[in-house]
């Protein structure tokens, strides 16, 4: 209800007195001047927006096609890469086997030149104190 006497305000000042007439002629002066401008760039608008609307179409076709070949893609990209991963844990459990068998002929080897070179007749060469 304000805004309907707002606009009826407006209407009776820019109708009805001298001071609004005048002001309405300088509006219609500059729409006068500023019109065909307005025009052109509506037009322009009109003109480009299917294009753009077309260009937009197209390109979230595209990016749906895209993730939708990713999607259709993922189970086998989990099968390989739950693969690789079964693949390094066996290659870890073989190193650390490896690594157990090196530690223990380590130790053997570390014990036969104790033997020759540290004990002569089972008694240890080492200084008593």
């Amino acid at each position: 209800m304000a805004v309907g006497a707002a606009i009826g305000a407006a209407a009776y000042f820019l109708l009805a007195t001298e001071k609004g007439k005048k002001v309405r002629d300088e509006l219609l002066e500059l729409g006068k001047e500023y019109f065909p401008e307005l025009k052109d760039t509506l037009a322009s608008l009109a003109a480009e927006t299917p294009k753009k609307a077309v260009q937009v179409k197209k390109e979230v076709k595209q990016l749906t096609e895209k993730a939708t070949e990713t999607i259709e893609k993922l189970p086998e990209i989990k099968a390989e890469i739950t693969q690789e991963l079964k693949e390094l844990e066996d290659s870890v459990i073989e190193a650390k086997e490896k690594a157990d068998a090196m530690q223990k002929q380590l130790q053997l080897t570390a014990s036969r030149i104790e033997k020759k070179f540290f004990v002569r007749k089972g008694k240890s060469l080492q200084k008593k104190k």
